[in-house]
């Protein structure tokens, strides 16, 4: 069983790096066009329907919103202090995973913090893998002292089973804000 001491809560810069980590690359929650499929419903078989050739570029901008979805969906799970929709985002065969899920609830049980990405970028993206560069607000709302902070960091994700995880962070810069 792993205990976590409180004392790591007193350490902004454990606490931003503990943000940073389940919070990775969330994306702002701006809303993105989307292009939906729409059913043809009325066409008549011996008609022919043109569709759209897939370049790189659409398979790159598909990949890039896939990415930024897994980041969205766990800002959403962080600020709602969610644990199970905050997790979603972090590799379950991470070395970090289940440490990663019980700091996250601790935080969760001690802070309420107000989680917003300022920038996402892809850095560098295969079929299999991807990196991103962040810009991370983290305000408190309640609880003990803490030190707000813009961390900027790059994460690495993996894709398994057709979905985009986060396998690891590396915190580049940390701005304290108060």
């Amino acid at each position: 069983m792993f205990v976590v001491n409180i004392q790591i809560f007193k350490n902004p810069f454990c606490v931003a790096l503990l943000s940073l980590l389940i919070a990775s690359c969330n994306a702002s929650t701006d809303e993105k066009n989307i292009k939906t499929a729409t059913p043809i419903s009325n066409v008549q078989a011996s008609k022919t329907v043109e569709s759209s050739p897939v370049t790189s570029e659409t398979k790159d901008q598909n990949t890039n919103e896939e990415i930024k979805a897994v980041f969205d969906e766990n800002l959403r799970g962080l600020n709602e202090e969610n644990l199970e929709v905050a997790m979603t985002a972090i590799e379950k065969n991470s070395s970090v995973y289940e440490q990663t899920r019980q700091l996250t609830q601790k935080l969760f049980d001690t802070y309420d913090l107000k989680y917003e990405i300022n920038n996402f970028e892809v850095i560098e993206v295969s079929q299999n893998s991807a990196k991103v560069r962040i810009t991370q607000t983290t305000k408190k709302v309640s609880g003990p002292a803490f030190r707000d902070n813009i961390l900027v960091a790059i994460n690495t994700l993996n894709k398994s089973d057709g979905k985009w995880k986060v396998l690891s962070t590396e915190v580049e810069s940390v701005k304290y804000l108060n």
